[in-house]
């Protein structure tokens, strides 16, 4: 054996695990002679670091079978049927395979966590598209363009298309396609025109005077003004004083526009056949009652009608001084998108 070279396969076959230790190099071939002619000791490394190599990326060492293992500790820890078969399964695989395995499972994992909006991520809406909401949930409101007060939605529609109109506001093409963001916007605007059809109706209420005194709502914290008889003007311009800038101006359309309301409302606590109905109702009340009112095709009807309301408010509870009177005003711009929104036309602001 002395002074022979051993040459190393190209191939090293995978160890017994009980086989004896790997054969040992000879001191000629662990001499670190630097010759690479075929049979040379640096040829036989070189073949060695192969052959490694292939055995370590090729994985060729048969899997070690753990399902066993796998199988108590999914009992222990309780895992589901499914979950149990697959960890069982898993068991089985090669560390190669189980690598592939724990990558494709870490990037559905990564999918999941895209598509969840964690809980404690709360969106904050930008203050100017919050002070927009405020404002057009009210001017809205308080058009006597609008077509309906709560049938199909058609307030949130109008609003939500104002802000859609003017993505300056905050409420961009982005956060409109983020359904998080955009159920947030639509949740604000929703609970505040709910908050502001609940005011406009207790003040109408209240103006009804102490004879229709509005009941006490049950667990209600806050104590409600006393009812005040008001006239016409005076009640638009008690609704126009609960906007945050006061910017929506009385105009004889908005007198008609509520007079026409508080006919309904006294419709609906003093006529028989309506008195059984749940005063939460009056907005489907209003609603049916316009839906006649533009039906019916006769020209001028509406006005007609509308007119007579005004004149009869005036009668019931008092005529507004000469100094109260309406006058021709110019609307604001924020109204004037408002009342084109009820009247089915979205304009644009120029002072975005």
């Amino acid at each position: 054996m002395s002074g022979a070279l051993f040459v190393f396969p190209t191939r090293i076959p995978t160890p017994d695990v009980d086989s004896e230790s790997p054969p040992q190099l000879s001191a000629d071939e662990d001499s670190g002679s630097s010759t690479n002619e075929p049979g040379s000791t640096s040829t036989a490394l070189s073949l060695l670091n192969t052959a490694s190599r292939e055995l370590n990326t090729g994985d060729k060492r048969p899997a070690e079978d753990l399902s066993q293992y796998a199988a108590a500790a999914g009992r222990r820890v309780r895992l589901k049927l499914d979950n149990q078969r697959e960890a069982e399964q898993f068991s089985r695989l090669s560390s190669s395979q189980r690598q592939v395995w724990t990558a494709i499972h870490l990037l559905k994992l990564q999918e999941h966590l895209e598509a969840i909006q964690p809980a404690d991520a709360k969106w904050n809406m930008p203050d100017t598209l919050a002070a927009k909401i405020e404002h057009y949930t009210f001017a809205v409101l308080v058009s006597p363009a609008l077509a309906f007060y709560v049938r199909g939605s058609g307030p949130l529609k109008l609003v939500m298309g104002i802000l859609e109109k003017h993505p300056a506001w905050g409420y961009t093409r982005q956060v409109k396609n983020d359904k998080y963001k955009a159920d947030i916007v639509e949740q604000r605007v929703k609970t505040r025109l709910t908050d502001r059809r609940s005011n406009i109706k207790d003040l109408i209420w209240l103006s009804l005077g102490p004879a229709h005194k509005p009941p006490v709502s049950d667990g209600s914290s806050s104590k409600k003004p006393e009812p005040v008889l008001l006239n016409i003007v005076q009640l638009c311009t008690a609704v126009c004083k609960k906007h945050p800038n006061n910017t929506p101006t009385v105009s004889l359309q908005m007198c008609a526009r509520f007079a026409f309301l508080r006919h309904m409302l006294l419709q609906l606590l003093t006529n028989a056949v309506l008195a059984g109905k749940s005063h939460r109702k009056y907005w489907d009340l209003v609603d049916d009652q316009l839906d006649i009112m533009r039906k019916n095709t006769e020209p001028g009807m509406s006005t007609l009608v509308l007119t007579q309301m005004l004149e009869d408010d005036r009668r019931i509870h008092g005529d507004p001084d000469i100094q109260e009177e309406p006058q021709d005003v110019v609307p604001s711009t924020e109204q004037v998108i408002a009342d084109r929104a009820a009247d089915g036309v979205f304009v644009e602001d120029e002072d975005d």
